[in-house]
C-alpha cells in the first residue's frame, strides 16, 4: 500500500527563481526595466555619438545600457541647469 500525500505545489525552477530575485533586488534599488522599442536610427544615434559601440549594436543588453546611460546623463544635465528642468518637464507633458 503507498501513502497517499497532498499534492505539492511546483517547484520554481532555478531560471524563475532567479529572475525572481533580479526583480526583488531592483524592487529595492527603485529600478524600474521598461521595455522600450528601439529603430535602427536610434542606434545609429547611439553610434554617432559615441554611446554605443558597434560591435555590441545588437546585444540587447548594451543597447538598455546606452540608453540608460543617456537618460541619466540627460537627467544630470536638466538638474544641473535647475528651472530648465521644469520648464523641460512641463514641455513633454
Amino acid at each position: 500500500m503507498t501513502a497517499l500525500t497532498s499534492p505539492q505545489p511546483p517547484q520554481r525552477s532555478h531560471g524563475a527563481a532567479a529572475r525572481m530575485a533580479r526583480y526583488r533586488a531592483r524592487l529595492r534599488r527603485g529600478v524600474v526595466v521598461a521595455p522600450v522599442p528601439v529603430g535602427r536610427s536610434i542606434i545609429e544615434m547611439l553610434l554617432d555619438l559615441g554611446w554605443l559601440d558597434d560591435a555590441v549594436s545588437e546585444d540587447r543588453q548594451a543597447v538598455g545600457d546606452a540608453i540608460a546611460a543617456v537618460l541619466a546623463d540627460a537627467a544630470a544635465d536638466l538638474r544641473r541647469k535647475g528651472d530648465a528642468s521644469t520648464q523641460f518637464a512641463r514641455r513633454w507633458r
